[in-house]
């Protein structure tokens, strides 16, 4: 069955209207705003996060003695677990 011309020009013009359509609804006041909220919240965090890390990498430099305690005992907890696993 062949299309006619007024369903394929409907069909082309699908795509383009509903990036108009998303356009038109983001270009909004309150979504604006509420996307303003939501990426100065996603900066914050990230800041947060650096700041946690930087954080941890100075509680390593200041407490060598506890992070090489803290190594060992994951390396001893992993070959417990391997040594269980190999037991019938």
């Amino acid at each position: 069955m062949k299309n006619t011309a007024t369903e394929m020009v409907l069909k082309r013009l699908a795509g383009p209207l509903a990036v108009w359509a998303v356009t038109q609804l983001l270009q909004r006041p309150a979504v604006r705003g509420a996307m303003r909220r939501v990426d100065s919240r996603a900066v914050e965090q990230g800041e947060n996060a650096r700041r946690r890390l930087r954080r941890a990498g100075k509680n390593m430099r200041s407490n060598p003695v506890w992070v090489a305690a803290g190594l060992v005992t994951v390396v001893i907890g992993i070959g417990l677990i391997t040594r269980a696993a190999q037991r019938p």
